[in-house]
């Protein structure tokens, strides 16, 4: 099983590495850690995590700068929403809030088909909110 219940605020977080392998892009295996781990050629390359408010999944994550620019963002998005919607029954909505400077991070939840606003300028300044519902 892939989540683990956090003591931090009563969120759930789903935990997995990912690992690029010849035979498929990427593998998800369990870790013990509180996030999703990227691994490409067994470095670490990028974090992702859910945090879990009732029916919506939170989701936050980065890709290390050294390994920007090369798509892993959007394929480990991808991957990463797919296992968690096969993990945990009841989700409705996933957002991710993304700053307007970071194009890339745009663009990956717009590939994804996330829908697109303004995020309240006093909480999220100068940022969009990306908003994912589930059928």
């Amino acid at each position: 099983m892939c989540h683990q219940q956090s003591h931090w605020c009563g969120t759930l977080h789903f935990v997995v590495k990912i690992f690029l392998t010849h035979k498929t892009p990427f593998l998800i295996l369990p870790t013990i850690k509180s996030k999703f781990l990227s691994i490409l050629n067994s470095i670490p390359v990028g974090q992702l995590r859910f945090d879990m408010r009732e029916s919506d999944a939170l989701i936050s994550y980065s890709v290390d700068y050294k390994y920007r620019g090369m798509g892993l963002g959007t394929i480990f998005l991808s991957i990463a929403i797919e296992k968690i919607l096969k993990e945990r029954n009841g989700i409705k909505s996933i957002t991710g809030f993304v700053q307007q400077q970071n194009k890339a991070s745009v663009k990956s939840f717009q590939k994804l088909c996330f829908a697109q606003f303004e995020a309240d300028a006093f909480i999220y300044p100068n940022s969009y909110k990306f908003v994912k519902t589930i059928a």
